[in-house]
């Protein structure tokens, strides 16, 4: 979910500099995760220009060519539909996506794409309410907290060098001992209930660990999760998961970023989208806002 999400903020932006200028929108072709309408708001739906557009198989696809001239970027030909979900097989458009930043100097090519996201990452109303309650039981105690994201599941084929939930925590508590005020309240995110288990395990006693299940059931005791999502989490076996599953997945995915965007600290991995796409929400400046990665320290457009 959140790779598509960060390939389509990187897309919106490569259009706000591209000559001449294009419009950008979505259709919801491929999209795993239910309607998107329904998880997130198009602040343009009113305009001529609403992002969000009906699926087709008519849509006519162009042949674009995609160049990076030093600090310009240009795009030759007609408007095209580029299907994001393939783009790394289009080779030109995906290299100037992994290009940008270079041309424009990570700083600013961060400040446009974070002015993206939180405009086109608008969470839904229902999505809106359960973040207010959510954020509501997570700050009563103390009023501060911190949010743990430990990136496993699929990604170890890709880095088989991830962190130990241990590196998570030692993490957690060096911040704690360089600012004046350490979060008492930790929100967990985790691919799957095994790595969730390890670091409540070294957590001990030190912290209020709260993940997105406990939390929902303390708003409404009747709540259920699918005990499909407390596996480690494979993206090839999700895709085949009946829809409300995969719809309920998206909602705590969701949920989860927005209340990592407002927490007073964040720890969890750049070589996760997840990460990346939580510090694009917090904003700021890069590699200045509160996000703090076990290993790579810098943000980087994946």
């Amino acid at each position: 979910m959140t790779s598509a999400l960060n390939t389509a903020l990187a897309v919106f932006t490569l259009c706000t500099l591209i000559q001449p200028r294009r419009r950008f929108y979505l259709t919801a072709h491929e999209w795993n995760y239910g309607n998107f309408e329904k998880t997130f708001k198009d602040f343009a739906a009113h305009s001529p220009c609403a992002i969000v557009k009906p699926s087709t198989e008519t849509a006519a696809k162009y042949n674009v060519q995609v160049s990076l001239e030093e600090a310009s970027v240009s795009m030759k030909g007609h408007h095209a539909l580029l299907d994001i979900n393939s783009g790394r097989n289009n080779r030109a458009h995906w290299r100037a996506i992994r290009t940008l930043p270079n041309n424009i100097s990570i700083e600013e090519y961060f400040g446009k794409k974070s002015v993206v996201a939180r405009a086109f990452l608008q969470p839904g109303k229902r999505i809106l309410t359960l973040i207010r309650i959510m954020w509501e039981q997570l700050t009563k105690s103390h009023g501060m907290y911190a949010v743990v994201h430990i990136r496993k599941g699929d990604k170890i084929n890709e880095f088989l060098a991830l962190a130990s939930a241990g590196t998570y925590l030692s993490k957690l508590l060096q911040i704690c001992r360089e600012v004046s005020q350490c979060p008492r309240t930790v929100f967990l995110m985790c691919d799957g209930k095994i790595t969730c288990d390890e670091f409540r395990t070294k957590a001990g006693g030190r912290f209020r660990i709260l993940d997105y299940s406990e939390g929902m059931k303390q708003v409404n005791d009747s709540w259920s999760r699918s005990s499909v999502l407390d596996r480690e989490h494979d993206q090839h076996k999700f895709n085949s998961l009946p829809l409300w599953i995969r719809e309920e997945a998206a909602t705590e995915m969701v949920v989860s970023m927005f209340l990592a965007a407002l927490a007073d600290s964040v720890v969890c991995t750049y070589v996760s989208n997840i990460c990346t796409l939580i510090a694009l929400l917090r904003g700021g400046e890069v590699d200045r806002n509160g996000v703090y990665s076990v290993d790579d320290s810098l943000w980087a457009m994946l």
